[in-house]
C-alpha cells in the first residue's frame, strides 16, 4: 500500500469512527446527528471517488475507451460537485440550526445551483473546468479556478455561520472556532498549491473532527432553555481566572415560585428563557451570562470599571419594555461583589459570591417592602 493510499484509508477510518461516535452520542438531538453523519458519509463518497480517479487515471480497462473516459468524467464531476456542497451542508444542520434567521442561506443554495449548472454546461463543452482526454488522463482546464473560488466561497460561508453561533454562545470556544479555521485553510491549501500533494479529504476529515470536539464541548457548558452558560461553566470560571479581578453580578427571579402555582411550569420555562435573553442582549455585551440554578442568575464582567447603575437601568428599562408582550415578566433583584485577584488571600472568590448573594437579597427585601 503506497502514501496516498494509507491517507485515504485513515481518512475513511476517521470519519467511519466519527459516525459511529456521534450515532452513540445522546447529548446530540437528531438533528444534529443527520448533519454530523451526513456531510461525513459525502465526505467518505468524496475521499472514495479522489482516490478511484487517481487509480483510475490513465488506465484503459474497456475495449471501447469511451466508457472509461465516461466513468472518469463522471468520477471527477460528483467529487467537484460535492467538495463545495459539504460545506453548506454542515454549516445548515449544525450552525444554522440555532440561529434565528440567515439572509445568505437561500443566496448560497441558489449559487451552488448555478454552480452545478455550470458545471454540467462547461463540461458538454467540452470541459472547461476539467478534462479527460482519450487516454483516459486527467487534467485541469482553464477554468479550474471556477471549482477553487467556489469551494472557498462555501468554506467561508461556514465558517462566518460558525463565528455567529459562537457569537449566540457568548463566543464560548471562540479561539478554538478560529484555530481550526486556520487549520483548514492551510491544509486545503496545500493540494491547491501542489496537486501531487492530495491533502483535501484528510483535512476535511480531521476538520469534521475538530468540530465535533468543539460542538460537543460547547453544548456541554451550555444550559439548553436559556441559551445563557450553564452552572458548570460558571464553577469553571470561577476555579480558572483566580489571578484576573472581575465584578460578579447575582440575579434571582422574584416570586418565581407563584408564577409556577398561578399559570404552570411552561409559563415558568418561557420566563426563564425570557429573562434569560434579557440578561444576555444587556449585560452580555460587558461580560458573560449564566444560569446557575433553577431561577438564578450570574453575569461575571471582567472590566471592574464598568458602569454597573447604568447597565442596571437599562436592563430595567429592557424588562418593562417586553412585559408589554409578555405581561407575566417579574422583576429581578440584582446583587454584585468585586474580586480582586491581588486580595485573593484575604477575601476569596468564596466570600465576594457571599456578598454578592447577601446584597441581592437585601435589593429583595427591599422589592418586597415597596
Amino acid at each position: 500500500m503506497d502514501y496516498y493510499s494509507t491517507m485515504i484509508l485513515l481518512t475513511v477510518l476517521i470519519v467511519f469512527v466519527l459516525i459511529i461516535t456521534i450515532t452513540l452520542n445522546n447529548s446530540f438531538s437528531k438533528r444534529i446527528k443527520k448533519g454530523f453523519v451526513l456531510t461525513f458519509i459525502l465526505v467518505i463518497i468524496g475521499a472514495c471517488c479522489e482516490f478511484v480517479g487517481s487509480v483510475y487515471n490513465g488506465k484503459i480497462l474497456f475495449e471501447n475507451s469511451q466508457i472509461d473516459v465516461f466513468i472518469h468524467i463522471f468520477i471527477k464531476f460528483s467529487e467537484q460537485t460535492l467538495v463545495p456542497i459539504i460545506p453548506v451542508l454542515f454549516s445548515k444542520y449544525i450552525f444554522e440550526s440555532k440561529l434565528e434567521k440567515n439572509i445568505f442561506r437561500n443566496v448560497i443554495v441558489k449559487f451552488l445551483g448555478v454552480y452545478v449548472i455550470l458545471e454540467i454546461v462547461l463540461l458538454l463543452l467540452g470541459g472547461k473546468i476539467f478534462i479527460v482526454d482519450s487516454t483516459n488522463t486527467y487534467y485541469h482546464a482553464e477554468l479550474y479556478h471556477i471549482y477553487t473560488a467556489v469551494f472557498i466561497i462555501t468554506a467561508l460561508y461556514m465558517q462566518i455561520n460558525a463565528l455567529e453561533f459562537s457569537k449566540t454562545y457568548q463566543n464560548e470556544n471562540l479561539v478554538q472556532l478560529i484555530i481550526i479555521g486556520m487549520f483548514m485553510i492551510v491544509g486545503i491549501s496545500i493540494q491547491f498549491i501542489n496537486h501531487e500533494i492530495k491533502t483535501c479529504w484528510l483535512t476535511i476529515a480531521i476538520v469534521g473532527c475538530f468540530y465535533y470536539i468543539y460542538y460537543n464541548g460547547t453544548i456541554q457548558f451550555i444550559d439548553r432553555l436559556t441559551g445563557l452558560l450553564n452552572q458548570r461553566s460558571y464553577y469553571a470560571f470561577l476555579e480558572n481566572n483566580t489571578d484576573i479581578d472581575f465584578i460578579l453580578i447575582i440575579c434571582d427571579v422574584n416570586n418565581f415560585k407563584s408564577i409556577n402555582d398561578q399559570y404552570g411550569h411552561i409559563m415558568g420555562d418561557k420566563i426563564l428563557s425570557e429573562i434569560g435573553g434579557l440578561l444576555k442582549n444587556e449585560y452580555g455585551k460587558y461580560g458573560k451570562c449564566y444560569r446557575i440554578g433553577g431561577d438564578e442568575f450570574a453575569i461575571i464582567i471582567q472590566n471592574v470599571n464598568e458602569n454597573l447603575q447604568k447597565t442596571k437601568l437599562d436592563f430595567d428599562k429592557a424588562l418593562m419594555e417586553r412585559k408589554k408582550q409578555v405581561k407575566q415578566l417579574p422583576s429581578i433583584a440584582v446583587g454584585y461583589s468585586v474580586y480582586r485577584a491581588s486580595y485573593k488571600n484575604i477575601r476569596d472568590i468564596h466570600s465576594v459570591q457571599e456578598e454578592a448573594d447577601l446584597n441581592m437579597y437585601k435589593m429583595k427585601y427591599e422589592m418586597k417592602k415597596q
